[in-house]
């Protein structure tokens, strides 16, 4: 029976200039990298619909509406995230 891979912990800064060096979009979670998987149809389509429904129920504020490539950062703690779909609470400077 072999052991799990031991986990490397890295600071924000690490990831930063680790992840823009891999093929793949990673998240990073209390100072661990994970890989995201890759799309299906039916988890694509859910998110372009979700999209889609988000912008209209959205038109005519301030707000702003992404979908997948757009990386999220918590402050709180430092986790960086690749929603399927997201909203801001303004407009983006």
């Amino acid at each position: 029976m072999s052991l799990p891979a031991a986990k490397r912990a890295m600071n924000l800064d690490a990831f930063l200039a680790w992840e823009g060096q891999q093929p793949e979009r990673w998240e990073f979670v209390d100072g661990e990298a994970f890989v995201m998987a890759g799309g299906t149809d039916v988890p694509n389509t859910i998110t372009g619909n979700t999209y889609i429904a988000l912008r209209n129920a959205l038109r005519g504020t301030r707000r702003s509406v992404f979908m997948t490539n757009v990386r999220l950062r918590l402050a709180a703690d430092d986790s960086l995230f690749y929603p399927d779909d997201s909203a801001t609470t303004d407009t983006p400077t």
